[in-house]
């Protein structure tokens, strides 16, 4: 077994979520990203692919305000499970972003925060080209995604993926591939902005409105 899922399970529920969001901390700010995403709104609906336990998700709920109506996915099992917020506003599936798209909601807000390298390279357009077909008209993308560069922390956020997470295949993009990934979803000719998040300039935040 992983490091990471064997400590969380000797830790129990309440201090697996202290530690899982301090050792999270050493990579990226999500509450500077939750409340870059939420300078983008007002925003109604919206959906996390690739949600996890739903620390993101968290923050995104409380930063959007009470009327926002949200959804988390993610292809392991029990998505969603350390949210602390209001569940009758926030649901989680198990599902693919493939599914959902073929179903009739859309949202305004999609989130896809450091899903991509996960997700073998000749399947990370498709996955972003299923998430542009979650949007409503005038709904705003936004990826945030670590990328690779040489400096030491992200040998450290390798390490941790490939050996403390388990993720044999972990495979990061440059911020070139993944300005272009994220260009081969949404059109050449759709403003994106780009911006990073602290403590890392590995952090890296493209943000679309694709017309529809």
């Amino acid at each position: 077994m992983p490091i990471g899922p064997a400590v969380r399970g000797l830790l129990g529920p309440r201090c697996e979520l202290i530690a899982a969001d301090t050792y999270r901390r050493l990579f990226v700010d999500l509450d500077s990203l939750a409340a870059r995403i939420a300078e983008m709104g007002p925003f109604a609906t919206m959906i996390e692919v690739g949600c996890g336990e739903g620390a993101l998700m968290t923050r995104l709920v409380a930063r959007l305000g009470p009327r926002v109506r949200a959804l988390g996915i993610d292809i392991a099992a029990e998505p969603g499970r350390s949210f602390v917020g209001d569940r009758s506003r926030v649901g989680f599936r198990q599902a693919t972003v493939a599914e959902v798209a073929g179903e009739p909601d859309r949202f305004d807000l999609v989130v896809v925060s450091d899903v991509l390298h996960h997700v073998p390279r000749r399947e990370r357009v498709p996955l972003l080209d299923s998430c542009r077909e979650l949007l409503a008209p005038g709904g705003t993308i936004v990826v945030k995604e670590w990328v690779k560069r040489g400096n030491l922390a992200h040998a450290a956020a390798y390490g941790s993926d490939r050996y403390i997470s388990g993720d044999t295949t972990v495979d990061f993009y440059t911020a070139a591939e993944l300005r272009q990934a994220m260009r081969d979803a949404i059109g050449t000719e759709t403003p994106m902005t780009e911006s990073t998040v602290r403590p890392h300039r590995n952090n890296v935040v493209l943000i679309g409105q694709p017309t529809m």
